[in-house]
């Protein structure tokens, strides 16, 4: 290949995740945290690329165990509660992809681990993990993932 032709440029993937808690209605925190796009991550990112199908994200699962982001993470440690991306967002060299998790649904567990998912079977990849401090679910509560991940030159 000459060497004109050979392509210089890298690029980074973060991710940053917002975590709002509502109960009755009202706001009862809001989050910030970084999260670790994993190795598998980075994968499905090429699979993508490369026009494999069935890559996508598609679910958002929430955990209880708090055991560190890895880098060769492959899935939550304790998943608790898994459930369709309900919204996707594009922005310049960003997608959100958000899950609300209504009143019935999740409740009695504490989340504290959160993944980006392809799928909803046990064959399936994610794409970054985030660990944070506890929300205890109860019936009174949503739950509101907004989850950005960020492509930007390194």
């Amino acid at each position: 290949m000459p060497k004109s032709a050979k392509i210089k440029g890298q690029f980074k993937i973060t991710g940053n995740v917002l975590i709002e808690v509502h109960r009755d209605g009202k706001l009862l925190q809001a989050t910030r945290h970084k999260n670790l796009v994993v190795a598998t991550g980075r994968d499905l990112v090429r699979n993508l690329l490369s026009g494999k199908p069935n890559y996508w994200p598609n679910y958002i699962a929430l955990g209880t165990n708090s055991t560190a982001v890895l880098d060769g993470d492959t899935a939550l440690n304790t998943e608790a509660y898994r459930d369709v991306i309900t919204a996707r967002r594009e922005y310049t060299s960003k997608i959100q992809f958000q899950l609300f998790i209504g009143q019935a649904f999740g409740n009695g567990n504490t989340y504290t681990e959160a993944g980006i998912f392809n799928d909803r079977s046990a064959v399936d990849t994610m794409l970054a993990r985030v660990v944070f401090a506890g929300i205890a679910k109860t019936a009174a509560d949503t739950i509101t993932l907004s989850w950005d991940i960020t492509i930007s030159s390194s």
